[in-house]
Formats: structure tokens, sequence, C-alpha cells
């Protein structure tokens, strides 16, 4: 697929997003609407450093569509505290690896840097005690994609 085409696609769906959040921001799918434009936004600041050139993307445009992609989730986190939205919401406080499966002995898939934003998309059934540590393992999801599993220890929730 053509990046440039695929840019302004995002780029008009995003559009859109705004048109229908603006008609109602108190609506009940309001929290789930700008947790997707907020995907969206980080999608376009992490395609946006690897094809910058090619789209003749600015350092400041790539850091715009990452603080508005924060700021999303700290709307979502403030204004819908409970809804599922927030609730799948987290950051991790240290550099970090994601792993296949919920062990310290897994195979790690990425390494993560300290306030790389995450969805939780599961947990692990018991609690497990890595270096004096006690904590579960939450399955999270980046917005590239990927998925993969991360010691609790290293997440947190609140901004």
């Amino acid at each position: 697929v053509d990046n440039k085409y695929r840019y302004s696609e995002i780029m008009s769906i995003m559009e859109k997003y705004w048109a229908i959040y603006n008609q109602d921001p108190k609506a009940a799918y309001v929290p789930q609407l700008l947790l997707r434009m907020a995907d969206l936004y980080l999608y376009l600041y992490e395609e946006g450093a690897i094809i910058k050139k090619e789209l003749n993307l600015t350092d400041s445009q790539l850091t715009d569509y990452f603080n508005k992609a924060n700021d999303l989730y700290k709307k979502i986190k403030r204004e819908f505290p409970d809804s599922s939205a927030a609730q799948a919401i987290a950051y991790v406080i240290e550099n970090v690896k994601v792993r296949e499966e919920p062990s310290s002995k897994s195979k790690v898939i990425k390494k993560i840097p300290a306030g790389t934003l995450v969805k939780i998309i599961d947990r692990s059934e018991q609690k497990q005690e890595i270096s004096n540590m006690y904590d579960y393992w939450f399955k999270v999801k980046l917005v590239s994609g990927l998925e993969g599993w991360v010691y609790g220890f290293y997440l947190r929730a609140q901004y």
C-alpha cells in the first residue's frame, strides 16, 4: 500500500472521529472513540518516524502526534476514569522487556522505553515473585499491534 495514500486515509478517518466526538463529547461511546483516536495518533507517530522523508513530515509534526496521543490517554483517564477504555491504559515506568510468556525466563520479543503507553489486555492467574517484588504479569498490546507480557511492577495506570 502506498504510504502517502495510507497516511491521507488515516487523516481522513481522524477528521471524521473528531466530528463525531464534537457532536456529543459526553456520549457513552466517547471513551472508546478517544482511545481509538489516541491509537491512531501513536500509529502516525511511529510510522511517520520510519517514513517521514517520504511523507515530508517534520520532527515537530511527529512530536505533535505523540503529544496528542498522550493528551487523549490522559483525557480518558481524567474524564472517564470508570470506563473500560481508562482501565486498559497504562505506561511503563522503566525500560522493560516484553516477553512471549508470563515468565522472566521467557523469550524477550521487544524492549520498550520508560513512558511507553500500552493497553492491558490480560493478566496472569497468579502473582509471581521476582527480585523481592510480588506482582502479576500483564499481557499488553503496543500501538504497533505487538502483544506480549510485562511484569506488573513496571506498569502504572496513573500519570
